[in-house]
């Protein structure tokens, strides 16, 4: 029920990883706070982005099985 906002969840921490990421490179030096941040959402997105990979993994192979058996 709540699978397809894994791909927009990490999208999501992804628009905001790279925006914070220009932000950082356009200021000469970047605060702590904006680092972490960086951090953060990167650590959000790979989460999200590859549970969602693995989800359609294990979906196609339940599938497969289940309609070849």
């Amino acid at each position: 029920e709540k699978l397809p906002f894994l791909p927009v969840v990490g999208g999501t921490a992804d628009l905001f990883e790279n925006t914070v990421l220009f932000f950082m490179l356009g200021s000469g030096s970047a605060p702590a706070a904006m680092c972490t941040l960086f951090c953060l959402l990167n650590t959000v997105k790979y989460l999200f982005v590859y549970a969602s990979l693995i989800t359609v993994i294990v979906g196609a192979v339940y599938t497969f099985r289940h309609r070849s058996s």
